[in-house]
């Protein structure tokens, strides 16, 4: 069932980067799941990183079956490289750099490190160190109180809250920078 699963998400990418038609002002949705190379088998809660001009623009971490699903803007990609970095206990970095114009399935094969051995400790101390994504109720009521500008990618402008009274989530959204 794995390598069912593993060669249609495969011929799924493959389909995904042979359409070059690049429309900008619109996200785009991207699928990742993390493998380990030898078995196949899932790598769940791996880092998942997009990284623009060196520097980390998204991050996620890998569920239970491996996988990580992204939106990003097509504006973001339309003249710039970004690259993947998957960092998960037990196996090295691997880094990679797609092309990426339209909704897209990315496989991400990773090496076991032999000297790293695994337990449910490394994998918390892991995952908490990467973990970059504020939530919770003080991050909500601050969010709501500073009230930020926001830019959706396609170039509407908004305050927080009336993102949040007209869509209930900033997902295609991102702050202007003060």
């Amino acid at each position: 069932m794995k390598v069912l699963l593993t060669i249609s998400l495969l011929l799924l990418g493959l389909v995904s980067f042979s359409q070059s038609d690049y429309q900008p002002g619109h996200m785009i949705e991207i699928n990742c799941l993390v493998l380990d190379q030898n078995s196949n088998d899932s790598i769940p809660f791996s880092i998942v990183e997009i990284i623009k001009n060196d520097e980390v623009i998204y991050s996620s971490i890998s569920d239970f079956d491996g996988a990580a699903k992204f939106n990003i803007c097509s504006n973001q990609l339309q003249y710039d490289t970004i690259s993947f970095r998957i960092l998960g206990v037990g196996y090295f970095p691997k880094t990679i750099e797609p092309k990426i114009q339209t909704d897209t399935s990315l496989i991400f094969l990773v090496v076991q490190n032999p000297e790293d051995s695994i337990t449910q400790e490394k994998i918390r101390e892991f995952t908490s160190s990467y973990s970059s994504v504020e939530c919770g109720t003080y991050q909500l009521e601050k969010a709501y109180k500073e009230n930020n500008l926001y830019r959706h990618c396609d170039g509407r402008t908004m305050r927080f809250t009336e993102i949040m009274e007209v869509e209930g989530n900033t997902n295609e959204w991102e702050m202007i920078k003060k």
